[in-house]
């Protein structure tokens, strides 16, 4: 919901905790216009398997989206969100003490159940929908069984640290539209 204070409190936090702002929309015109850049011979196309060639390639998909009249994909904005991260994690390293910070805040993302799924996966590899075999399945009666390897067990530490579900009356975010 617009006008309902994310960005400021993202900014108070980012401020307080020493934090990045991603801001996703933000990365997505960033991407959009450095591909029309790099497609009009403005800009010279970054050397492959580099940051700045992945994200050439996140801001075609989306150009080729956009001017088709579509809209952007889940997928294309987990993808500039996850180059994000990267792109700070590099800045942070070469960064002195004074000016690391400790952490990452998506502002406004994800806002879809499909959007989160994707980031986790993305961010750590963790797959909900993947199917792992259970000994309770049904096993078929017409095809012998075939040898059972059990798949490790491993604990996968997600990617996200904490969420913020920030709700915000009607009649608050009614107040603050009216003054812009």
């Amino acid at each position: 919901v617009s006008f309902s204070g994310k960005t400021e409190q993202a900014s108070r936090l980012s401020e307080r905790y020493a934090l990045k702002v991603i801001s996703v929309d933000d990365e997505l015109s960033t991407a959009c216009d450095f591909s029309s850049q790099v497609q009009l011979g403005s800009v010279e196309e970054p050397a492959p398997d580099t940051l700045s060639y992945e994200f050439l390639l996140i801001g075609r998909e989306a150009n080729a989206a956009l001017v088709l009249g579509g809209e952007v994909s889940d997928s294309i904005y987990t993808s500039l969100a996850v180059a994000a991260i990267k792109r700070l994690a590099e800045e942070n390293k070469a960064a002195g003490e004074d000016e690391e910070f400790l952490g990452w805040i998506c502002e406004d993302f994800p806002q879809t159940t499909k959007q989160a799924i994707l980031f986790e996966k993305a961010l750590t590899g963790y797959d909900a929908e993947a199917w792992v075999d259970h000994p309770h399945d049904r096993k078929s009666e017409l095809a012998a069984p075939g040898a059972r390897v059990d798949p490790p067990f491993t604990v996968i530490k997600s990617g996200v640290d904490l969420v913020f579900n920030l709700k915000n009356e009607i009649d608050t975010t009614l107040k603050r539209s009216l003054g812009r």
